[in-house]
């Protein structure tokens, strides 16, 4: 059998993963054997049911800017990501929920400010609803960053998926910084939050006529009044810092104290980069924009607004007029000739291309105001800009999204009101561009689409006590993972067939808690029969405790049962490699033996005249952003337990510890399997194996399960 050694460090976890030899060293640190698991047939893209948003109305709430990510800080729960990974994320914090007054289950769409920063090399950053199996085909890149250590940021409205949770994927290991702006709340009419376009956007601000730039850590007030309604919730920008003395950022915000958010990054001397917003209003129709540690020029441009309970003195008239419709991310067009459609080409300088978008793909062919857009320009010839709009004449001055150099690749979010189901899009220099549709707004004509409340996921039911568990058809097929062998054989707690391993002791029931925040209820319902095929082949009780929030890092799982002041022997995950960084890479999977956050140790002395040792703690995690389906999940979890109770893999054709994912998946263990479990479970109990006496143990002991890149 093939093994790599991949040992769970007390430590945090660093990129490069060492090796340990294979002897157990007891009292110091404890290494086991871990193996490849290799995907035989690979699945196509899968789309969850839950994750599928869209197709239901939705008013906007605009708030002040709320930070909900960050990963350069610990105080987020998460670690940067590793290369190609993928975040799950709970964008409707407690803050933000607060701040909107909306129930969460109503929630459709996310406004957020996406910034990639500190990457390792060139790389973009893509956000869609969480649920989506894979990401390759979903959309353009969102953020895209030219050289390591640059920060960047775009605009995004992102409809939710499983649980109200976002995914955002790097393409590079990158920090990852997630700000929201808004909400967008289910309503079929509403007075406040339907957006109205402007005929053509409108220059309201443009600095460079003063010739006086705004300073390092100054503001410039925005007066929108002349162009939107009296009582407008938020306005639709699109802001350029040019002429920049250094890096910076731009944060919007209604006034007053600055918040911990930003909506525009410039990275040096002389940039010129655009970037949008929802902006917040105050009842005057004045937003404010603040600049960081360096002084550049800034131009305003506005696009529409979004309306309000009141409009003057009146209560606003409640329409569907304006009411956004999220959609999963989806490309409508790719200029570069090798994309469809075939036959496209570049913009050639000063000319425009008129788009089809009503009646493609998401968009109905009627009933559309207008949509929203990641408008992404490349192959560029040099510097230059494109300009998204309705119909000529083309609107002018106005850019869109802004090229520095040659080469370059960058985006910006765009609202586009649509004349006669079409945009436009003119290029000032060559450059190839792409448009990916995020959700269109209506017009009022049309029934608007029904809005139904997201279900909560409900917790796992504690199974059944296992009873009368059988001892299986004889088979060898079986190893232990902590078995004790050579000097380190006088430790192991338990005999059975002439070996000697370390275990949990099979007369005392364990205790699970869960963390499910990013499962659905069919996913839930997977791990619960994962759970009973280790109960029914072990007779281990497991007894149902409630959930975790806390850490998922396996170096420190947090065990502490929410709203109890118990802590589970076991924590069941579905997790992501953020929340869990040993699953960065092709890791899918990780079950083992490991000390909670509260430092109680994973093992303990056996009672009597044994010195030996026994398991008391110990996880089985999932990475849920690799896979998706019920049958997937039952199978890598009944794996992962059954990894977590001592055994070991095999490479037995029939085995589910065997390291090899089939396809249709293996659910349930064979009978090699089954006799090992049978071996170290509840029929075995002895009384000399009760837990008595902690003892130290510098390290815990996890073993991973990992797909093979092809």
């Amino acid at each position: 059998m093939s093994h790599k050694l991949r040992p769970i460090m007390t430590e945090p976890m660093h990129a490069g993963r060492r090796r340990a030899p294979s002897a157990l060293r007891v009292l110091t640190a404890v290494a086991i054997l871990a193996s490849i698991l290799t995907l035989i047939t690979p699945g196509a893209d899968r789309l969850d049911a839950s994750a599928a948003t869209g197709g239901q109305a939705s008013r906007y709430v605009a708030i002040s800017p709320e930070r909900v990510l960050d990963t350069r800080y610990p105080g987020f729960g998460v670690t940067r990501d590793g290369d190609g990974d993928t975040l799950s994320l709970d964008p409707l914090t407690p803050a933000v929920i607060a701040a909107a007054g909306v129930d969460p289950l109503a929630v459709k769409a996310v406004a957020i400010n996406l910034t990639i920063t500190e990457p390792i090399a060139p790389s973009w950053l893509k956000s869609f609803p969480f649920g989506l199996a894979t990401s390759d085909d979903v959309s353009t890149s969102a953020v895209n960053n030219r050289i390591a250590n640059e920060t960047i940021a775009n605009f995004s409205i992102v409809p939710v998926g499983t649980n109200g949770r976002i995914s955002i994927q790097s393409l590079r290991s990158s920090h990852i910084v997630v700000d929201v702006q808004g909400v967008f709340e289910g309503s079929t009419s509403s007075r406040a939050g339907r957006f109205v376009p402007l005929d053509v956007p409108t220059r309201i601000t443009d600095t460079r006529q003063t010739r006086v730039p705004v300073p390092a850590n100054g503001q410039l007030v925005i007066d929108l009044s002349s162009v939107v309604d009296e009582g407008a919730s938020a306005a639709l920008i699109n802001m350029v810092a040019t002429e920049t003395q250094g890096s910076g950022f731009l944060t919007v915000h209604p006034g007053g104290k600055v918040p911990n958010s930003s909506n525009l990054n410039y990275t040096g001397v002389a940039h010129t980069i655009a970037g949008s917003a929802i902006a917040r209003l105050r009842p005057d129709g004045t937003t404010t924009i603040s600049v960081s540690n360096n002084a550049t020029h800034i131009v305003v441009d506005v696009i529409g607004w979004m309306t309000g309970e009141m409009t003057g003195d009146s209560e606003t008239t409640s329409s569907s007029s304006g009411l956004y419709v999220p959609v999963s991310p989806e490309r409508h067009y790719d200029s570069r000739p090798e994309e469809v459609p075939i036959g496209s080409s570049a913009l050639a300088p000063r000319t425009s291309r008129s788009l089809q978008i009503a009646g493609k793909l998401s968009v109905p062919a009627t009933g559309v105001l207008g949509v929203a857009t990641n408008l992404t320009m490349t192959n560029t010839d040099g510097p230059g800009y494109l300009v998204m709009y309705p119909k000529e004449p083309m609107p002018d001055p106005y850019s869109s999204v802004n090229s520095m150099f040659a080469n370059h690749s960058i985006a910006n979010h765009a609202i586009a009101r649509l004349h006669n189901g079409k945009l436009s899009v003119y290029s000032m220099g060559r450059s190839d561009f792409i448009v990916d549709v995020s959700g269109y707004f209506l017009d009022g004509t049309t029934t608007p689409p029904r809005t139904t409340k997201r279900q909560p996921t409900t917790p796992p039911t504690a199974p059944s006590t296992p009873t009368g568990v059988t001892q299986p058809p004889a088979d060898n097929d079986y190893e232990y993972l902590l078995e004790a062998t050579g000097s380190n054989a006088q430790y192991g707690a338990y005999q059975r067939n002439g070996r000697k391993y370390y275990g949990w002791t099979p007369c005392v029931a364990i205790t699970y808690a869960v963390n499910t925040e990013r499962a659905t209820q069919s996913q839930i319902n997977a791990l619960n029969t994962a759970i009973e095929n280790a109960e029914q082949a072990s007779g281990f009780d497991f007894i149902y405790r409630g959930n975790v929030t806390g850490s998922l890092k396996t170096n420190g799982v947090d065990s502490r049962v929410a709203g109890s002041t118990e802590s589970a022997m076991a924590v069941f995950a579905f997790s992501d490699p953020y929340a869990t960084p040993i699953l960065a890479g092709n890791t899918i999977g990780i079950g083992g033996i490991g000390p909670s956050a509260q430092g109680a140790l994973p093992i303990e002395l056996a009672g009597g005249s044994s010195t030996a040792w026994v398991v008391r703690g110990g996880f089985a995690i999932i990475d849920i952003t690799d896979i998706s389906s019920p049958a997937e999940i039952t199978s890598a979890f009944t794996h992962e337990i059954a990894h977590m109770l001592g055994l070991d893999h095999v490479n037995a054709i029939g085995e589910l510890m065997r390291p090899v994912i089939l396809s249709p998946p293996q659910e349930n263990f064979g009978n090699g399997d089954k006799n090992g479990l049978y071996s170290i479970g509840a029929p075995q109990c002895s009384t000399n194996a009760r837990l008595t006496t902690n003892a130290p143990l510098a390290e815990p002991i996890g073993i991973d399960v990992s797909i093979a890149s092809e």
